[in-house]
């Protein structure tokens, strides 16, 4: 919503949106509650909205005749015309509406300063439920269908609270993989342990061992002396004996 009518949210600040069900410019008094509904609510230690733009207060009357007479103020040109016979600090002041009334009329935008401290503290993201509760509050008041709270706190607030969402979703299928990777783990260890059992203690047998002790070697002859190998020796284990075979 906000993105659609007002770009980006601000980086630095906190933004705070209501949507109306008709023409805020049949109504410029909603402007007035709206604000006196968030400054009133003890959460917001400053409120910036069409009726303050450019640090100028605006009657909702003057606003309606405003509009009346020059139309949407997104649609003005950054110098007054010739010919409308409007005061220019009037006139700048209410093409200056066009960063917190959306171009249909139905959106309308403040700027607020967080009581809670800084957008990037803790505490400011700690208290984004709160005002979002409150926020929602002060929509009923002036009729909103959709509200909202937006800018570094609650883009912080969203990112925690999804990051802990996923972590309980995803926490116990991780466990019950560990799990079952274990149990295999663990059976593979059984069935070696329990055929190392049965066979006994493997041994290699004497007629079969290429390495026989030097006393065996002592007095044996190249025509007696066994060779397990069938490729030609030239030498053995024992210095004593030189042994050919194939």
């Amino acid at each position: 919503m906000l993105a659609q009518h007002f770009g980006v949210a601000s980086l630095s600040g906190t933004d705070v949106v209501f949507r109306l069900d008709r023409d805020v410019w049949s109504d410029t008094a909603l402007l007035d509650q709206a604000q006196d509904g968030l400054s009133s609510s003890g959460s917001f230690s400053s409120v910036t909205g069409a009726l303050s733009a450019n640090g100028v207060h605006l009657p909702p009357e003057a606003l309606s005749s405003a509009y009346r007479r020059l139309g949407p103020p997104g649609a003005l040109a950054a110098t007054e015309p010739a010919g409308t016979h409007v005061d220019p600090f009037f006139y700048n002041a209410y093409r200056a509406t066009a960063e917190f009334i959306s171009e249909d009329g139905r959106t309308i935008l403040y700027r607020v300063g967080l009581v809670a401290g800084s957008p990037g503290s803790t505490a400011a993201l700690q208290a984004i439920p709160s005002l979002r509760a409150e926020v929602a509050s002060v929509g009923r008041s002036i009729g909103a269908t959709e509200t909202g709270v937006a800018g570094q706190a609650a883009g912080a607030a969203d990112v925690s609270s999804i990051s802990a969402s996923d972590i309980l979703r995803v926490a116990p299928l991780v466990m019950v993989v560990l799990a079952i990777l274990l149990a295999l783990v663990l059976r593979s260890l059984v069935a070696r342990s329990t055929s190392w059992r049965a066979s006994g203690s493997p041994t290699w047998p004497r007629s079969a061992s290429p390495w026989r002790s030097s006393s065996s070697w002592e007095g044996s002859s190249a025509s007696t002396s066994p060779c397990p190998f069938s490729c030609s020796c030239s030498s053995w284990p024992s210095a004593r004996t030189t042994t050919s075979c194939s």
